[in-house]
C-alpha cells in the first residue's frame, strides 16, 4: 500500500478510536500518538490498534506524602494522557502503572514533548528521552515492568534529524478503517442538499 501521510495516520486512528468507543479528546490523543510513532519509523497504527482493545475504566491519582504523583493502574490510552497532564502542571514527577501494553505511551510522550518543547524522560517499562518531540537514542523496553516514571525539564535548542516513517501493514490499516467506518452514517437527501458527505457516506 502507499505510505499514508502523518495527517492521514492521525485522522484514521482518531476515527478508529471513536469507532471503538473512546471519547473524542482521548481519540485525538491516540491519533496524534500514532502519527508521532509512525514518524519515528515505528508501527504507530498497529500499536494504537492494540491499545484500542482495552476498555475505558476509572483511574485514580494520589500522592504518598512525597512529591511524586501516582496514577493507575489502567489502560495506557486513559492513564497515559492523564499522567502527562499531571506532569505538565509542574507539581513533580509522575509514576503511572498500566494494565496493558505501554508501547503507545511513547507516542503520547513524544506528541506532548512536541507541543510543549519540553524534555520528557521516561524510566521503567519504557526508558527513553524525548526533547521537543525528538527521540534521543533508541528507547529501551522492560517487558517485566508495568510502571513508568515521568520527569520533565526544559528542552534543548539543537536536535538530531528525525527518522523516516513506516508504512502501516495492510491488515492493520484495514482494521483501523473498519473501526473508523463506525463513525459514519449514510447520506440523506437533506444532508446531500446541505453539502455533506461523499460517495454515499457522510463523514465530514
Amino acid at each position: 500500500m502507499i505510505t499514508p501521510s502523518l495527517n492521514e495516520v492521525a485522522k484514521k486512528m482518531h476515527d478508529a478510536a471513536r469507532g471503538a468507543g473512546w471519547p473524542q479528546g482521548i481519540a485525538a490523543e491516540i491519533g496524534a500518538a500514532a502519527a508521532w510513532l509512525s514518524a519515528q519509523g515505528a508501527n504507530g497504527v498497529g500499536i494504537a490498534l492494540d491499545a484500542l482493545q482495552s476498555a475505558p475504566s476509572p483511574v485514580e491519582a494520589w500522592q504518598n506524602g512525597d512529591d511524586i504523583w501516582r496514577i493507575g493502574p489502567g489502560p495506557v490510552a486513559l492513564v497515559g494522557p492523564s499522567a502527562l497532564d499531571l506532569a505538565l502542571t509542574g507539581d513533580g514527577p509522575v509514576c503511572m502503572t498500566l494494565d496493558d501494553s505501554p508501547a503507545l505511551f511513547l507516542g503520547f510522550a513524544g506528541w506532548a514533548s512536541t507541543q510543549t518543547e519540553q524534555r520528557i524522560t521516561l524510566d521503567g517499562a519504557i526508558a527513553a528521552k524525548i526533547d521537543a518531540g525528538h527521540l534521543l537514542g533508541a528507547p529501551h523496553n522492560d517487558p517485566a515492568r508495568r510502571d513508568i516514571l515521568i520527569t520533565l525539564q526544559p528542552g534543548m535548542a539543537q536536535h538530531p534529524p528525525g527518522l523516516g516513517r513506516q508504512t502501516p501493514g495492510a491488515t492493520a490499516w484495514t482494521e483501523a478503517e473498519s473501526f473508523a467506518a463506525k463513525t459514519r452514517v449514510p447520506t440523506t437527501e437533506t444532508s446531500r442538499t446541505r453539502g455533506a458527505g461523499a460517495d454515499g457516506i457522510d463523514a465530514d
